[in-house]
């Protein structure tokens, strides 16, 4: 704990900009954690290309990070139009009570209770 505050402290003094080039110099591989409204802005985000646009049923098209990796016989699943965006909210809700046994008229009431 003490040594971590000591690295805060330090750390504080400058932006994060002038600690990676510090670090890159010392040869020390590092880099911004970024939120995720400037990731797809980075330039080796950009360079490598694995900033992917898919479609999203509930938002359209959306950007997601891709592999950063690209390997001829081994395509990713966005390559081969496989990738689908992370799921909606309960979008597979009736599906997975049906995997386990529930029928339909079971998952009717539990809506109509309010369950689901």
């Amino acid at each position: 704990k003490a040594l971590n505050a000591e690295i805060e402290e330090v750390t504080a003094t400058r932006d994060a900009a002038h600690w990676i080039e510090r670090l890159n110099e010392a040869r020390i591989p590092c880099g911004p954690i970024y939120a995720i409204d400037r990731t797809f802005a980075d330039p080796q985000v950009r360079h490598t290309g694995i900033a992917r646009r898919i479609e999203s049923p509930g938002l359209g098209e959306i950007e997601i990070v891709g592999q950063p990796l690209h390997l001829t016989r081994t395509p990713d699943r966005i390559e081969t139009g496989e990738a689908t965006a992370t799921p909606d909210y309960g979008q597979h809700t009736e599906e997975i009570l049906q995997r386990y046994g529930y029928s339909d008229e079971d998952i009717a009431a539990q809506r109509a209770d309010g369950v689901l």
